[in-house]
């Protein structure tokens, strides 16, 4: 048995907090820039936790990343903010701080920037979010101008969060309450009631300014959304914004959608028109009917109509739809379209018309048809109709023909068309393929009629790697005064292995036409534990023929899972190379919590890694029962579910890309990596 050390560490979900922004500012370079130390300062003053456990594990916690800024005339970093995050020794709230440096007083100057807090069962009931207005350095007074309190109750299967804006209006540091909002969600986080409320000052009480209510059935489809608003302070009056019901068949397909108006002399809601839906026994929708109230009769009038048809495998072959003739009282035809089907399923012809009033008679628009040879199309028309002929005309027609190698590889497609001034079908374009080890080489030709020849077009190659993966893209054209094969782009990946499979991504977009050369190049490196380390953006500058950067970004660990330093730079026009823009420090410490480090023997496979659709968390232990969570690399929680012994869990709704896992037993707590692919 596989004898595992366990580390707990902490997931931090704070990254969000941080925007990355780009400027056109231009920096003059020192000629001893490459001496500048871009490293961890190493003061222990600013405490940091990289991960995140939970709420329930956590005692005191005081997390800090610092953010600088890079001065190009003292080619120093000088000090701009500190985030630091505090914890409740029961880990029932929690507090961001966002510090400014002040350099007259080498002090941080704090002020409060956000404020959550859980229960029992690590739902969020409370968060504050506080804005400042102005910050005097000197002044220990924070003055805020504005600020959002979230509070979260729990109601039998119900949450209701409510949303409570403050602002201070004129900067004396005396908050009013100015606007609420409230959400309520079923168990199965469906929007069942909105409400907008705004604060009268002259009453001193709440005037309610929107509500809605949505229903949901068994099923969880909506079955009504209903919007209300009111004036303001000086019209309180109730109006009708939106009013939608959905009714169901026994199969749980849509029966009738009902849509209601507000009507200001009834204060009330009216019918005013609705949508009826009918269905074949294979539950295929063979008729949708639109119908309009008449408030003076009572009674629905039709208004449109559109049945639709099908084969006995499904596939729709006649759509047909009309209009109701109040003077007749009968259905008029108005549009139609038909089709038709090859026996192994692939479309042959689709016809769509109009009706006529005056001759009624259907008048075809437009035909198209098609044939297919050994499952590729050999034969494309487009017809329209001719109405002096009263008949379908030929509009475009093309032919295909192919050949294919003794591998099954396509060789050769073959394309002929008919001009505009003959009937009969001529030579137009045709592709060769030819195969190599690990290449394809693609060329293109056009027919000349004067010359009665193939003259080359374009040319692509691609080049793969042993598993399969495009590594080199090159396109041609060719240029008929020289003779020869001219470049127009050129796109090429490299990708190289590390221990655990990592891979290094570097990839390059060039063209060239015209004597004109632009494109992009990009890199990605990751060291071996899948952290990013390195990753730049350049775009082709044609003025000067030469490449120029857009983004970089360096990080720094120091050791698995913990940052040392994020660095970004902007690009110099001056030297043309790149200069430090900013950068987030990371700091440290070792904090106790409730679980602790402790050596067990529990083995736990997770397998497939990468994974594809499902991913299987094989534990070796007599706990019945665990927890898995599933993070992404920003520390958001993507996927939570209780495990058994083996449990198989889907991942395939997820994006591809790197995550983080972790296994909750009593006492005990378990991480590794994941790649979703």
């Amino acid at each position: 048995m596989k004898k595992l050390i366990l580390t707990v560490t902490v997931l931090l979900p704070l990254f969000s907090v941080f925007a990355q922004t780009k400027s056109n500012v231009v920096f003059d370079q020192s000629p001893n820039f490459e001496a500048i130390n871009i490293g961890n300062t190493g003061n222990p003053e600013f405490q940091f936790i990289a991960d995140y456990v939970g709420p329930e594990e956590l005692e005191l916690i005081q997390d800090s990343i610092v953010y600088e800024s890079f001065d190009t005339t003292t080619y120093e970093w000088v000090r701009m903010k500190r985030y630091n995050q505090v914890y409740e020794e029961d880990g029932s709230c929690g507090t961001v701080w966002i510090k400014i440096w002040n350099d007259s007083t080498q002090l941080w100057k704090e002020f409060k920037f956000s404020e959550q807090c859980w229960n029992d069962e690590g739902e969020e009931v409370y968060n504050e979010r506080n804005y400042f207005s102005s910050l005097d350095l000197m002044d220990d007074t924070v003055k805020f101008y504005s600020k959002t309190v979230k509070e979260v109750e729990f109601h039998d299967d119900l949450r209701t969060e409510k949303s409570t804006f403050y602002n201070d209006p004129l900067r004396n540091g005396e908050m009013i309450q100015t606007k609420q909002e409230e959400y309520t969600y079923d168990a199965s986080d469906n929007q069942v009631f909105y409400m907008r409320l705004l604060w009268s000052e002259e009453r001193a009480a709440w005037d309610t300014t929107e509500t809605q209510e949505n229903a949901y059935d068994e099923y969880g489809n909506k079955v009504k959304d209903k919007v209300m608003n009111w004036g303001g302070n000086w019209d309180l009056a109730l109006r009708g914004k939106q009013y939608l019901e959905w009714h169901y068949n026994a199969q749980n397909k849509l029966d009738t959608l009902v849509f209601y108006v507000w009507d200001y002399n009834l204060t009330d809601w009216i019918k005013y028109s609705k949508q009826v839906y009918n269905y074949n026994l294979d539950t295929l929708l063979i008729r949708e009917l639109g119908m309009t109230w008449n408030q003076e009769s009572g009674v629905w009038m039709n208004a449109s109509k559109t049945e639709w048809d099908f084969n006995s495998v499904g596939n729709e072959v006649l759509r047909v739809d009309y209009i109701w003739n109040n003077d007749s009282s009968d259905w008029l035809y108005y549009y139609k379209v038909e089709m038709t089907y090859a026996e192994t399923g692939e479309k042959k012809m689709e016809a769509s018309y109009s009706w006529n009033n005056d001759s009624l008679k259907w008048i075809g628009s437009r035909k198209l048809m098609y044939e297919y040879t050994n499952g590729r199309q050999s034969d494309y028309k487009e017809l329209h109709w001719d109405m002096n002929l009263n008949d379908w005309a030929i509009f475009e027609h093309e032919a295909y023909t192919y050949e294919y190698d003794d591998e099954n590889r396509l060789v050769l497609k073959l394309t002929k068309r008919r001009t505009s001034d003959a009937g009969s079908l001529v030579n137009y374009s045709k592709n060769e393929n030819t195969y190599e080890l690990n290449k394809k080489i693609s060329i293109t030709y056009s027919w000349s009629s004067d010359d009665a020849q193939w003259l080359p077009r374009g040319k692509d190659e691609l080049e793969y790697n042993n598993v399969g993966d495009i590594i080199l893209q090159r396109n041609y054209n060719w240029d008929d005064a020289l003779s020869e094969w001219k470049l127009q782009s050129h796109h090429e990946y490299k990708s190289e292995e590390v221990e655990n499979g990592t891979r290094v991504v570097r990839g390059e977009l060039t063209n060239y036409a015209d004597l004109m050369y632009y494109g992009n190049r990009d890199s990605s490196i990751y060291n071996n534990n899948y952290d990013l380390v390195y990753n730049t953006y350049y775009s082709w500058d044609d003025e000067i023929k030469d490449w120029k950067g857009e983004y970089k970004r360096e990080q720094s660990w120091i050791q698995e899972d913990r940052l040392d330093t994020t660095t970004f730079y902007l690009w110099d026009e001056v030297t043309w190379d790149w200069i430090p823009s900013s950068r987030y420090i990371y700091f440290y410490s070792e904090i106790e919590t409730a679980v602790e480090t402790v050596e067990n023997d529990i083995d736990i496979r997770v397998y497939p890694n990468p994974a594809t659709q499902n991913v299987t968390f094989d534990i070796d232990s007599d706990v019945a029962e665990c927890k898995m969570e599933l993070y992404d690399m920003n520390g958001k929680l993507r996927l939570s579910k209780n495990l058994l012994q083996g449990k198989t869990v889907s991942v395939n709704h997820l994006k591809s890309g790197l995550y983080f896992w972790r296994v909750v037993m009593p006492n005990q707590v378990y991480n590794g990596k994941l790649i979703i692919s």
